[in-house]
């Protein structure tokens, strides 16, 4: 009587540390699930900030190409431009970032500027960034009639990750000097920041 009610703790005892063991192994596999879940996130979220940052470079180019002259903008405040000035706005105070025509009016990496950015593939991002160009009006006063006027412009660039509902917006705001010869110049940044994805 004695043996067999030590065989019956000895497997009970048994029972109990595999029991241990399941627990622990299924806490490591979903330990190692959720890190692997949290690198494939940060990952993702970095390929969209980099194309978002690319975008921003893609649109100082785009600038610098002729479309940045005051001339190219449509002639009204708060009109934006279509065909050859798509993604060009001359704001009118009005936040187009915040609002669902940001999607509708930006334009896509390399439009302008005969650049490409490879998206589409495994490990890419799901589709080229975009940009949208306002141009401020915030006249800035020059000390002399030889300085050249600037212009500020408000850059805002769309980055997506391999999901296209992965995304990072940026923003800058740049001044830029025009030249007498209606050429732009660079000159210096104002500002940078990300914005929360307004998911429009």
């Amino acid at each position: 009587m004695k043996q067999l009610h030590q065989s019956g703790s000895a497997l009970l005892t048994t029972l109990m540390l595999l029991t241990i063991c399941m627990l622990l192994g299924a806490t490591t596999a979903n330990m190692t699930l959720m890190q692997e879940k949290a690198s494939r996130n940060a990952r993702d979220r970095l390929l969209a900030f980099q194309a978002a940052e690319a975008a921003l470079t893609d649109a100082l180019h785009d600038l610098h190409t002729g479309r940045g002259t005051r001339q190219a903008f449509p002639a009204l405040a708060g009109e934006c431009g279509a065909q050859q000035t798509a993604g060009l706005c001359f704001s009118d105070g009005t936040a187009l970032w915040k609002t669902a025509a940001l999607s509708r009016l930006s334009v896509a990496y390399g439009s302008f500027t005969g650049r490409d950015f490879p998206h589409g593939a495994q490990l890419l991002v799901a589709e080229p960034p975009r940009y949208l160009i306002e141009l401020l009006q915030i006249g800035e006063i020059n000390t002399s009639p030889e300085q050249a006027p600037r212009q500020r412009y408000r850059i805002t660039a769309i980055g997506f990750g391999p999901q296209r509902q992965q995304r990072v917006i940026l923003q800058t705001i740049e001044s830029i000097q025009s030249t007498p010869d209606n050429s732009l110049r660079p000159d210096r940044r104002l500002s940078w920041r990300e914005i929360a994805d307004l998911d429009l």
